[in-house]
This record gives structure tokens, C-alpha cells and sequence, in this order.
């Protein structure tokens, strides 16, 4: 993997996907990010920029996510949420306050945040990126045949899950705490108020939540 620093610039600004440090997101980033990936960078690159999904390197899945960004118009840094586009047409939709780091292994997509960390499977995602798109009181806006996930200090919540969807919590050694089916017009919270600190799963379909009460 290639890692590149920032050339040096003057004062620089951070907004994720500005690669050429020009305020605003569009296809002169993708050429920069690629660009800098060659090792010719211009003397604005911003590589904390051009490192979309926080991983420490700037690569071709930066390019990636920087070209999805730009053909999706999802360029608006207001706030952030993951956006998972699913081989079965169905997109999610993940409420972020804070900015994730992806990895990859074993097949998985896994985001990691302070708060907890996701793992999907890479064979039900056609492509995943990042989007500024909250409204007034900071909640990501849900639209029709989305689901939305939220997290609280000791619940996470789904809004928008299809009717009759198996959301199931297990403790860190595999043990079963509680299962349900969603009604399909409801937020399905999962809560952890009665639990004690500790590792938690939430298992939804083909996807997996670590939850860790503190």
C-alpha cells in the first residue's frame, strides 16, 4: 500500500474529498487523488483530504470514493452518514457523528468508529460512500425504501427495515439476549439499558453491529 504525504502548501482546510484543497468536492479531485497516487501530487494536494475513508493511505479506494461522491452529488459536508449500496437494489443509510475509519478483511467491509464497529459482507455491496446530508436536529434524513441506523449511549436503532426483518443481540461469547421481527412501519431499537458494560452483537441479515457499553 502507498502512502503519501501532503506536499507542502499553504494553510489548508479539511473537508473529506477536497484533494486539491479548492473548497469544494468535484472531478479535479479524482485527478489529483490520482495524480498524488503517481507520486506528482500538486502543490495544493491535501492528503488528509484525499484520505476519504481514514485509513492512513491514500489509494485507489479513496478514488473510489471520491468518484462516487462526485456522480451520487453527495459533496455537502454538513455532517456525515455511510451510505451501503446493496447488490439487492436496497441502499442503507448510516447516521455518523463522528468520522469512520473502513477496512477490509475477510471478505468484510468493517467501520469503525469510538462508538462501535460494523461488518458487511463485501459480496451483497455493489459500492459504499460517504455523504453530508443531515437535517436541523443532526438525524440523517430517511427517505422511502432506506434504512437508517442511529446510535445512542446504550441503544442502537434502524429505521426503515422491511417488514418481518430478524434483528437478533448476542453477547461477546455468543450467547442469545434477545431476538425480534420488525413490523416494518416503526424505528427497531435494540436496547442495552438492562445490560451491563460490555461487548455486544447485533446481527441483521447478512450484516453485524459490535456494540460496546461503557
Amino acid at each position: 500500500m502507498l502512502v503519501l504525504m501532503a506536499a507542502s502548501a499553504g494553510a489548508q482546510t479539511v473537508r473529506r474529498g477536497d484533494a486539491n484543497n479548492d473548497k469544494k468536492v468535484d472531478s479535479k479531485d479524482v485527478t489529483e487523488v490520482s495524480n498524488a497516487i503517481m507520486g506528482e501530487p500538486s502543490a495544493n494536494y491535501n492528503q488528509k483530504n484525499a484520505d476519504v475513508n481514514r485509513d492512513d493511505k491514500v489509494n485507489a479506494a479513496d478514488v473510489v470514493v471520491i468518484t462516487n461522491m462526485v456522480l451520487d452529488g453527495t459533496t455537502n459536508d454538513a455532517g456525515q452518514r455511510m451510505v451501503l449500496l446493496k447488490k439487492d437494489g436496497t441502499k442503507l443509510y448510516y447516521d455518523l457523528h463522528e468520522e469512520p475509519v473502513t477496512t477490509f478483511s475477510g471478505g468484510q467491509l468493517i467501520l469503525t468508529t469510538s462508538k462501535t464497529t460494523a461488518y458487511f459482507q463485501l459480496s451483497e455491496i455493489i459500492r459504499y460512500t460517504f455523504e453530508g446530508a443531515f437535517d436541523e436536529i443532526g438525524k440523517a434524513k430517511t427517505r422511502g425504501g432506506e434504512t437508517v441506523y442511529h446510535q445512542t449511549r446504550d441503544a442502537m436503532s434502524f429505521d426503515g427495515l422491511p417488514k418481518g426483518t430478524l434483528v437478533e443481540l448476542y453477547t461477546s461469547d455468543g450467547r442469545k439476549l434477545s431476538s425480534q421481527h420488525t413490523s416494518g412501519d416503526t424505528t427497531t431499537e435494540v436496547s442495552l439499558a438492562d445490560q451491563p458494560r460490555g461487548t455486544y452483537y447485533v446481527k441483521i441479515g447478512d450484516a453485524q453491529y459490535k456494540f460496546e457499553k461503557r
